[in-house]
């Protein structure tokens, strides 16, 4: 959503609907480097628009929101696609409910057990 200072500050962007993904948290926060330190009042929307869909083709693992995402991403690659898949029709389908959380939190879960 543009902002009164846009272009001089980045527009706000959040996900309304649930992400599993290392760089967007429960609230629907990004994190993405243009939308904060790497921010140009030279950059369009359409860019902004192609680095969020970049990020979410290519997570960053290295500056994570959520890190026991991220260490699911880079030590189990497909445990953390089958997540995201679920999630993906739990919460971007018309019959979503329930389960992102749920997913979250027996990753961790798992994680605290050895389990990965």
């Amino acid at each position: 959503m543009p902002r009164a200072d846009y272009p001089f500050k980045p527009p706000l962007l959040k996900f309304t609907t649930r992400v599993y993904h290392p760089n967007v948290d429960r609230q629907g926060g990004i994190c993405l480097d243009l939308l904060k330190d790497n921010w140009s009042s030279a950059f369009t929307i359409q860019r902004v628009l192609l680095a969020l869909s970049a990020l979410l083709d290519k997570p960053n693992p290295e500056d994570p929101l959520m890190p026991d995402i991220a260490t699911e991403y880079k030590t189990n690659p497909a445990l953390f696609a089958s997540k995201a898949r679920e999630c993906t029709l739990k919460f971007a389908s018309p019959a979503g409910s329930e389960g992102c959380a749920a997913a979250a939190s027996s990753s961790s879960a798992a994680a605290g057990k050895g389990g990965r």
